[in-house]
């Protein structure tokens, strides 16, 4: 008999398949260059996601975590409006 693994994010993988949606996305921000991983990511006052990484200096990058059901008003990292920037060809989803 044949004994077949797991590969890894395989579960993670089936659950996005089958709820046939994924709850969150990654967004790339130009923010404040005050902004550092960790700070939280909100929309008309409510938290949606969080900044996973930050690169640069004024303004700088970042990539958050965001849900993916969110509405139209801007995005505010640390209090500062943050602009969502077009990901180069290839590495959007």
């Amino acid at each position: 008999s044949v004994i077949q693994g797991c590969y890894p994010g395989q579960e993670i993988a089936a659950r996005t398949y089958f709820l046939v949606r994924a709850m969150r996305e990654t967004l790339l921000l130009l923010v404040a260059a005050t902004v550092e991983a960790g700070a939280d990511v909100n929309q008309s006052d409510n938290a949606i996601g969080s900044v996973a990484s930050v690169a640069g200096v004024a303004p700088r990058l970042a990539l958050a975590v965001v849900a993916l059901e969110r509405g139209t008003a801007p995005l505010k990292v640390d209090g500062v409006e943050a602009a969502v920037e077009p990901f180069v060809d290839g590495f959007t989803r």
